[in-house]
């Protein structure tokens, strides 16, 4: 018997999505109210859409190097 196959998540949760930046979730939080990071609440869950997560990082300015925000 074969196993079905793996489901590709919709949204992650801040904890899920701060994991996938490598950053803390006070940070994920903090890129939504201060930088547009886009987030849904669902029940009492925040969730931050994967489709919004590339989209939005795909848009910020890339870092240059020897220079600081």
């Amino acid at each position: 018997m074969t196993d079905p196959p793996a489901v590709e998540p919709l949204a992650y949760s801040i904890r899920q999505c701060a994991a996938a930046l490598s950053v803390s979730e006070r940070q994920i939080y903090i890129l939504s109210e201060r930088d547009g990071l886009p987030t849904v609440k669902i029940g009492g869950r925040r969730l931050v859409r994967v489709a919004d997560l590339k989209n939005w990082l795909a848009a910020q300015p890339a870092a240059v190097k020897g220079t600081r925000p």
